[in-house]
C-alpha cells in the first residue's frame, strides 16, 4: 500500500513494499542488524520510487521474488539526497529459499554482493558500496544525483575493480585508481561481449554490468530470456 505523504516542496509517498516485496528495517533497538528486521512505511520521493520498482523488478525476474528488502533509511529531514527523499540505504535483501545477501557480510559473499550492486547501477547513477569507505560497508547507499553511466569517479572505479578481481579473477590493484591496468582488464571483458563499446558508451556501461549481474549471480543468457 501507498500513502501520499507530501512534505513542503516534495513529493513524497509512504509505501510498505517494493515491487511486490515488503520493506523492513533492522537497526536496533527495532531490531537486531543482520536480521530480516521488521515492517516499515518510509517515505521516498514518487519519482525515485518508480525507479527502485523497476530496478527490483527487474532483479525479482532473474532470482524470483524476495521475501523483504532491508533498509537503513529513506527520507530523512537533513540535507542532502535523503532530505530530498531520493536516496535509500540497502542493507540485505532475504528469500525465502537460499541465504540473504546482507551488505556487511561482503567478505564472505562477493559475488552475489557485486552481482546486487550492478544492478543498482544499472538504475541509480550514484552507489557507494563496501569498498568506498568504513561508513558504507554495512549498507547500499543509493541515490539519482549523478546519470546512469560510467565516469571515472571514486565510487564507480573501486566497484569496477572489485568486479574485474572477484567475478574475473583480474591481477589489478584494488586502489579507486581509474589507470591503463584497470582499463586493459575492462576491456579484456567487454570484448567478448555482444556489445563491444566501450564503457564510455551507456550500452557499454550497461553491457558490462549485466556481465557483472550473470557472472555474480551464477545465470545464464537462457535464465535471463526465461
Amino acid at each position: 500500500m501507498i500513502d501520499y505523504a507530501d512534505g513542503p516542496e516534495l513529493d513524497l509517498i509512504r509505501f510498505e513494499e517494493v515491487a511486490g516485496v515488503p520493506i523492513h528495517y533492522a537497526r536496533p533497538p527495532v531490531a537486531p542488524y543482520g536480521s530480516i528486521g521488521k515492517p516499515r512505511k518510509p517515505r521516498l520521493d514518487r519519482e525515485f520510487y518508480a525507479k527502485l520498482e523497476v530496478c527490483m523488478s527487474e532483479l525479482w525476474d532473474l532470482l524470483g521474488r524476495a521475501k523483504a528488502v532491508v533498509s537503513g533509511g529513506c527520507y530523512v529531514e537533513k540535507p542532502g539526497m535523503h532530505g530530498a527523499g531520493r536516496a535509500i540505504d540497502i542493507d540485505a535483501i532475504w528469500w525465502d529459499k537460499g541465504p540473504p545477501i546482507i551488505t556487511l557480510n561482503y567478505p564472505n559473499d562477493r559475488r552475489r554482493y557485486l552481482a546486487l550492486e550492478a544492478q543498482l547501477r544499472k538504475h541509480f547513477g550514484l552507489v557507494l558500496n563496501y569498498h568506498y569507505n568504513r561508513a558504507h560497508r554495512d549498507h547500499f547507499h543509493v541515490d539519482d544525483s549523478q546519470p546512469v553511466g560510467f565516469f571515472s569517479t571514486a565510487s564507480r572505479v573501486v566497484f569496477i575493480q572489485a568486479a574485474l578481481i572477484y567475478l574475473w579473477d583480474k591481477d589489478i590493484e584494488h586502489d579507486g585508481i581509474w589507470g591503463q591496468q584497470t582499463e586493459s582488464a575492462v576491456l579484456s571483458i567487454t570484448s567478448q561481449l555482444e556489445s563491444s563499446d566501450d564503457l564510455l558508451s551507456l550500452g557499454g556501461w550497461t553491457g558490462f554490468l549485466d556481465a557483472a549481474i550473470y557472472t555474480g549471480f551464477g545465470l545464464s543468457e537462457a535464465q535471463e530470456s526465461g
